[in-house]
């Protein structure tokens, strides 16, 4: 087997070509970079509203986070036309790994949300070891096709939630957060 084909079957992509694969860093700071390329024939739509138009704008070199292989982070990277709709203006076209507007494939966003709901926020950002956006959860929301979720409570590096001792209303809950201050 290629290792292009590992590749593709890892990663479980559909028509798109594995061209490239290169790896920065050493030991726990290890990335993989895997180069995309989507056939010139294929049909473009627009990554808003899904309608096929013909018209390219101009093109441009696009990295999305993927989930991890083998401890070893994992970023796609493909080149994009940007295409002239009718209805939403110059945007990109749509690519079948990730969301309108997102800069992480649909698996990592999908898998971040389930385990923002199900553990500890600190776990899943040390298991994702990224700058993942918890100051900025309303942008995901925004993002159309993206289902709703509620945001995590506090930063990922530490925080608690106490009440206050012989309160009995849930109402009266103190949100404490240890995030380094923003520079």
């Amino acid at each position: 087997m290629r290792v292009a084909t590992l590749f593709k079957r890892l990663l479980g992509l559909g028509r798109e070509r594995v061209v490239g694969i290169e790896i920065y860093g050493e030991g726990a700071h290890q990335e993989v970079i895997v180069d995309l390329a989507r056939s010139e024939r294929r049909r473009m739509r627009c990554s808003r509203c899904g309608r096929t138009v013909r018209g390219i704008y101009d093109r441009s070199t696009r990295s999305w986070r993927h989930l991890d292989l083998l401890r070893v982070r994992c970023v796609l990277r493909c080149e994009v036309r940007r295409i002239d709709c009718p209805c939403c203006g110059v945007v990109a076209e749509a690519v079948p790994w990730a969301r309108s507007g997102s800069r992480h494939s649909s698996g990592f966003e999908d898998t971040c949300v389930w385990l923002a709901r199900a553990a500890p926020k600190i776990a899943v950002a040390q298991a994702f070891s990224t700058g993942l956006a918890w100051q900025h959860p309303r942008a995901r929301r925004r993002r159309p096709g993206h289902r709703a979720w509620r945001p995590p409570y506090a930063a990922a590096t530490g925080s608690s939630l106490s009440q206050p001792q012989g309160s009995q209303s849930r109402k009266a809950s103190t949100l404490t957060s240890s995030s380094p201050p923003r520079r």
